[in-house]
């Protein structure tokens, strides 16, 4: 196996080549910024949580997640409580919309589905939207 030190394995995997084979030599004692162990990460190495560098600076400021304001639903939150938290507004005519197909082969499960769709589907809708945004911002 052929051996190289960390900073050689950031450069090969911010040029998106193999680290396949490779063994990085000074692994447990090197700090390594979180983006750059992210990177790794994608690349089949895992950095040691305690080597992980993060610095608030490090971290660029982000308008939508930043200024969100998270909350902690309380245990035992139902699932029309939740439907109400994530619910959207119906589409105006001309908006495009998606329908989909659930496949549910417990009978009783699609019997719940059934009577509580309305929640479920403002939870879908919520989730879709947020998972979009989410690869939209990791894309970038």
């Amino acid at each position: 196996m052929k051996v190289i030190d960390v900073q050689k394995a950031i450069e090969m995997a911010r040029a998106d080549e193999s680290l396949e084979g490779w063994a990085i030599k000074d692994l447990a004692e090197t700090q390594v910024k979180a983006v750059d162990a992210l990177l790794l990460a994608d690349h089949g190495i895992v950095i040691p949580e305690q080597n992980i560098l993060y610095r608030d600076e490090d971290v660029a400021y982000d308008l939508e997640f930043d200024d969100y304001e998270w909350t902690q639903l309380p245990a035992g939150t139902s699932l029309e409580d939740l439907g109400e938290l994530a619910k959207v507004e119906e589409p105006s005519p001309g908006q495009p919309t998606l329908k989909m197909e659930l496949e549910v082969e417990d009978e009783r499960a699609l019997e719940w589905v059934n009577e509580n769709y309305s929640s479920i589907k403002n939870i879908v809708t919520s989730l879709i939207k947020e998972l979009y945004s989410s690869r939209s911002i990791m894309e970038k």
